[in-house]
């Protein structure tokens, strides 16, 4: 990402705080902390944020990723504006506009809002240029429950069996037997964790504010690989601590 700050990333070494090993990454978003990308600008399209993105992955077979997320104490909500913590986007797929802003719709974020941290299913529908999307919702954690305490998410998107499945903390959540990414197969997958903030202006607007509150963010043992086995320690305990 560019212009990414010194006081957004850092890597922290605490055998104690960490969720396994010794070392842990830690994000910080403040109001102005925009992400600039070839074809994108956040500032110019009503958002913010830090975000690392992994290298894709074909549209096809079965992939699973694990990621264990802690907020920090000091976490507030973004209500009306949605705060993604965690994101499957796709490349060359459909696109679309949202709010009066282009925009690429994703397959799946996680999302912290309303009290709750969010598995949100980007239903898309309709033609492939000019697409609409119907966020599904299932609450997954309360974020009060998040702050100070590691919690861990691990999901298998199939697209040989049209199948997502989720887990937290080592228990299934859901099956939901539908083609990931709809009708319109992308390019590719990409799987983002970190802070990201979209159409910033309506908290301000809500709140009568002229900056959005600063979010601190704590993730560990992300994953990937082609079954939950290979990705989520609860439930296959083998798996090595990642530093």
């Amino acid at each position: 990402m560019i212009g990414m700050k010194s006081h957004n990333f850092q890597f922290e070494k605490d055998l104690k705080k960490s969720r396994r090993g010794s070392q842990y990454q830690r994000f910080e978003l403040r109001d102005g902390d925009c992400g600039a990308y070839k074809d994108w600008d956040d500032c110019a399209n009503d958002r913010q944020r830090v975000e690392f993105t992994a290298d894709p992955m074909m549209a096809s077979g079965k992939h699973c990723i694990a990621f264990s997320i802690m907020l920090d104490n000091s976490f507030v909500v973004t209500d009306p504006s949605p705060t993604a913590l965690g994101q499957i986007q796709q490349s060359g797929g459909p696109t679309g506009f949202a709010g009066g802003f282009k925009s690429n719709p994703g397959v799946l974020m996680f999302h912290a809002e309303n009290g709750y941290y969010d598995f949100d299913w980007l239903y898309l529908h309709g033609s492939r240029t000019d697409i609409k999307q119907l966020d599904l919702k299932f609450r997954l954690l309360p974020l009060e429950e998040m702050k100070g305490k590691w919690n861990d998410i691990s999901f298998c998107l199939d697209f040989a069996k049209n199948n997502m499945s989720l887990w937290v903390n080592g228990e299934k959540k859901f099956n939901i037997n539908q083609p990931p990414t709809g009708l319109h197969l992308p390019k590719s997958i990409i799987f983002k964790y970190g802070i990201y903030q979209s159409f910033i202006s309506w908290y301000k607007l809500e709140h009568n504010k002229n900056k959005m509150p600063t979010q601190i963010v704590y993730y560990d043992e992300i994953r990937r690989g082609s079954s939950i086995e290979e990705v989520d320690f609860n439930i296959n305990p083998n798996l090595k601590a990642i530093d």
